[in-house]
């Protein structure tokens, strides 16, 4: 299967000359797409009800859709025109529109259902350890001894203490082992509320909205301009008018659109230009879809160096690298967190910008660490309030669409890497060997793991962690941070390096490791 060529597409309000003005106030084309969206609605809704009808429904063995009959797209072109009166072109927009419309609602059912069943196992999981919590606990406090003809409880003088220890609140006038009994209770409710919710989705049929006052035409890549029905030179766009409204407003209808004026503008003289046109406050406004001419590329290869990125919750990490991997520059960016929408995406659209700025300035590309947060997101209902804001304001994929964006239509080549162990790389490589920040140092692992270089573990863990040669060398990093995690848990990084202005192997690591593997040896 070849790969799909990326589209762009450029938005445009319909101007108003005051030649095409008539006496309501109104051009000839926004009164045609006024009348001919009514009918394209209806068409476009009955398209979607029976292609849903042709899904079937939903298998819970194979999580897909079963077609109880195929879709014959001939057949259905020829029935919209003889109902409706109008062309083959406009029918061919009416499908493809609704067909755009159902694979998108299924693909997100797909994931509403993927993202509802993640929270269930979450809630099972901490309702599995807080219901173990509170066994132990009642245990712990209702052991007994009979003295002097009565059971006494004996927990005062027991050897280990509970892992519950009973603490009251004068506030709530309550215990916390009765204000865990009760968020057990609720959630309880809320795992029995998600079962419910999900055996749901799965047996009702997709529900697609279908907004009114929109067109969409296809286009096509034999036809001149583009598009046989919608054409457009540069400066006027001429509609062809459907059977239906020819009486009203004549064969074809013609404005004076003008060009869209761009820094880079990416549309090319030939190929398929689709057009949508929807309505906005009132006023209508064109959308050319198309695919963009090729763009001379700036960046060398990666083997001649990178720009990398470490993007974290308040600040974005960059470093440039030689063709050896070397650090030849870096710096951070910071981000200021808790900003509007808007003000936040001009934030993250300057820091793009500036990135690109670097590329460009180098002739690199840019190699930035693929992360999905679906999953920790879906999660976040057991964990604290502090880690929710982090994660929910931080704008990770929205700041990489913009610098995909950015450097595509500049010549920079974007590259995307595995993010596993770039971070514990950093620490226990580049720290020392540069003296950098934890973000900085994880941005030349990244860096490095896009030019294909390899990332050995120093020697001195490896002879402690006892790595084999000849193993993959993640399981050597595997060893390592499982090691940590168990122990001190290296994310808290300051701890290792307190007690140095500078970050150092031997100040704290190497004697946690050493002191494990001793104790792993003589048992």
């Amino acid at each position: 299967m070849k790969p799909t060529k990326n589209t762009l597409s450029y938005v445009k309000a319909l101007p108003t000359p005051t030649e095409e003005m008539n006496l309501l106030g109104y051009t000839d084309m926004s009164m045609f797409l006024t009348a001919y969206s009514s009918i394209y609605f209806h068409a476009v809704c009955e398209t979607v009800n029976h292609l849903i009808k042709s899904y079937g429904v939903y298998s819970q063995k194979d999580g897909k859709w079963i077609n109880k009959y195929s879709f014959e797209k001939s057949k259905w072109n020829t029935y919209l025109q003889n109902k409706y009166n109008i062309a083959k072109r406009h029918a061919a927009g009416i499908i493809a529109d609704a067909q755009g419309k159902v694979s998108s609602a299924t693909e997100c059912k797909k994931e509403h259902i993927k993202t509802l069943k993640q929270k269930l196992k979450s809630a099972e999981n901490w309702l599995k350890r807080k219901t173990k919590i509170i066994k132990q606990t009642n245990k712990f406090y209702n052991k007994t001894k009979k003295l002097k003809g009565k059971n006494r409880p004996i927990w005062q003088n027991a050897k280990q203490s509970c892992r519950m220890p009973l603490s009251s609140s004068i506030k709530y006038r309550k215990t916390n082992l009765n204000n865990l009994r009760f968020q057990v209770h609720n959630k309880k409710r809320y795992v029995n509320h998600l079962k419910v919710k999900i055996q749901q989705l799965k047996t009702t049929p997709v529900e697609v909205k279908v907004p009114p006052g929109q067109v969409f035409v296809v286009g096509s890549k034999d036809e001149k301009h583009g598009n046989s029905v919608c054409q457009w030179d540069g400066e006027y766009l001429t509609f062809r008018v459907p059977y239906c409204l020819e009486s009203r407003f004549g064969k074809y209808i013609t404005t004076k659109l003008g060009d869209f004026k761009r820094n880079i503008n990416r549309i090319p003289d030939d190929g398929a230009r689709t057009w949508h046109f929807y309505q906005k406050s009132g006023k209508w406004n064109a959308c050319l879809q198309f695919t963009p001419r090729e763009i001379e590329p700036v960046s060398l290869f990666k083997s001649y160096g990178v720009i990398s990125l470490d993007l974290n919750s308040g600040s974005v990490d960059w470093c440039e690298l030689d063709h050896d991997g070397n650090l030849v520059k870096h710096g951070q960016i910071k981000l200021v967190q808790g900003l509007p929408n808007g003000r936040n995406k001009a934030q993250l659209t300057s820091v793009a910008l500036t990135v690109v700025k670097l590329a460009i300035e180098s002739k690199k590309p840019i190699v930035f660490e693929k992360l999905n947060f679906s999953k920790k997101k879906a999660l976040m209902r057991e964990e604290g309030t502090k880690y929710n804001r982090m994660l929910s304001a931080w704008s990770y994929s929205q700041f990489f669409k913009f610098l995909k964006a950015i450097s595509t239509n500049r010549g920079i080549e974007c590259i995307s890497v595995t993010p596993q162990y770039t971070s514990l790389i950093g620490l226990v490589k580049y720290m020392k060997m540069y003296g950098l920040n934890s973000g900085v140092a994880a941005a030349i692992a990244i860096g490095r793991r896009g030019m294909r270089k390899s990332e050995r573990l120093p020697r001195a863990i490896k002879t402690t962690l006892s790595v084999k040669d000849r193993v993959h060398l993640w399981n050597g990093y595997y060893k390592l941070n499982k090691l940590l995690k168990a122990n001190y848990g290296y994310y808290l990084r300051h701890h290792f390096y307190s007690n140095c202005s500078y970050p150092n192997w031997t100040c704290k690591v190497k004697p946690i490791i050493e002191s494990v593997a001793v104790s792993q040896s003589t048992e």
